[in-house]
């Protein structure tokens, strides 16, 4: 692909994610990336799209090809530090999927480098919050739901599952 249309192929992979066809946007993704390998917003898009994919091939029971997305998936975060290491974005996602994959202690340090890069993150706070729920870590894991819902709008589409981490971290207190 000529590197002048890297732009158009990242967009068109936008068009397809949205329009639910994660392989057609992994594939035009692919293409502006092969463009020029350095190439930010293509292989975080990538990255989203794949991980979002392999939560619905595991859904699906299609767990080791769900696997192997999600390692495609880590391997382009990984690749993204190198270019913006201090976007608090690439370190929220990469966190979630870190968690998807059972890697909590790892999805913790990205989480919470993720909130020391941008304390206004309800979304990495929140994640974070589930993440230390799972560790039985109860008191930071409320403290974090507790953030996650004061930063959040009001209108925010996670609220509910961030209340049900936080009833459940609470429920678990002395």
């Amino acid at each position: 692909l000529d590197p002048r249309y890297k732009t158009s192929a990242n967009n068109r992979g936008l068009i397809h994610r949205d329009r639910g066809d994660a392989e057609k946007a992994i594939a035009d993704f692919t293409l502006a990336i092969e463009a020029d390998r350095s190439y930010y917003d293509a292989i975080m898009n990538r990255a989203a799209t794949r991980t979002n994919y392999g939560m619905q091939l595991d859904t699906s029971g299609k767990r080791e090809q769900a696997s192997q997305v999600w390692s495609d998936a880590l391997k382009d975060y990984n690749s993204c530090g190198g270019l913006r290491p201090a976007d608090p974005q690439l370190y929220a996602n990469r966190g979630i999927l870190l968690a998807f994959i059972g890697l909590l202690d790892r999805s913790e340090a990205d989480l919470s480098h993720a909130i020391e890069l941008d304390a206004t993150s309800y979304a990495a706070f929140a994640q974070r919050a589930s993440v230390r729920l799972a560790l039985d870590r109860y008191d930071e894991s409320a403290s974090d739901a507790e953030t996650a819902l004061r930063l959040a709008p009001p209108d925010w589409y996670g609220r509910d599952s961030v209340k049900r981490v936080l009833d459940a971290a609470k429920g678990h207190k002395p």
